[in-house]
């Protein structure tokens, strides 16, 4: 058993000061015992032996194969451990890989949900604007008269709508939304989600053909003459 110093004892009361309770000498005093001993540092919670020591009836050297047993068990085991632990980092590589899958999946799902509702409100709308239309062309002359500004309006906006819902312009408002209804290829690697998501939006586009361009021009649009869809 270590007995401290004077100088280990004051020290001890200046780490106290500190909050440290530990004391800050080894617990036993070591002296050369004049065996020799050979110590494997590795696994020392294995369970395997790790010392080997001249003992009262046999020598170091008549332990040789036990040794060299010993160093073969110690990196058995090592090795052991290192293929467990790549095992458990392959499992967190693929559990994080699955969870990433899965979020861009969710996240691709709703951006389709909310475009189908965007397409959904348009049909709502349409529906309710020829309601009116037709209630409004079953006035007499007079009154038609009246409420021609309005009956005009709501055929632009049924002609706007109908080129919101068409099949080129929705193809447009999807790619330009980042709404793909067309799921990845697995085979190309990991998935991640979109960096910027747009707002969900159908919108009138103005189409150059020969430029390959499609710009938002719903005031363009609306002014035009005669609108491109109908």
């Amino acid at each position: 058993m270590h007995q401290p110093t004077p100088a280990e004892l004051k020290r001890r009361d200046e780490r106290t000061r500190w909050g440290y309770t530990n004391d800050p000498w080894p617990k036993y005093d070591q002296f050369p015992s004049g065996r020799l001993t050979i110590v494997i540092h590795a696994n020392p919670y294995s369970g395997l032996r790790r010392t080997y020591s001249d003992g009262k009836t046999q020598a170091l050297e008549g332990m040789l194969p036990d040794i060299l047993a010993g160093f073969a068990g110690h990196a058995a085991s090592i090795s052991e451990r290192r293929r467990e632990s790549e095992e458990r980092e392959r499992r967190r590589r693929d559990a994080e890989a699955r969870r990433r899958r899965e979020e861009a999946y969710d996240g691709r799902e709703k951006r389709r949900m909310k475009f189908v509702d965007a397409v959904h409100e348009q049909l709502i709308d349409r529906d309710k604007l020829k309601a009116v239309l037709t209630h409004l062309e079953k006035m007499t002359p007079e009154d038609a008269g009246k409420m021609s500004a309005m009956a005009t309006w709501i055929r632009l906006r049924l002609k706007q709508i109908n080129a919101l819902i068409s099949p080129d312009f929705l193809d447009i408002s999807a790619t330009s939304s980042k709404a793909d209804f067309t799921e990845p290829d697995p085979e190309k690697g990991a998935e991640s989600g979109y960096c910027y998501s747009p707002p969900i939006k159908l919108e009138l586009w103005s189409v150059d053909a020969k430029k390959g361009e499609a710009t938002c021009s719903p005031l363009e649009w609306v002014n035009a003459k005669d609108p491109p869809i109908e």
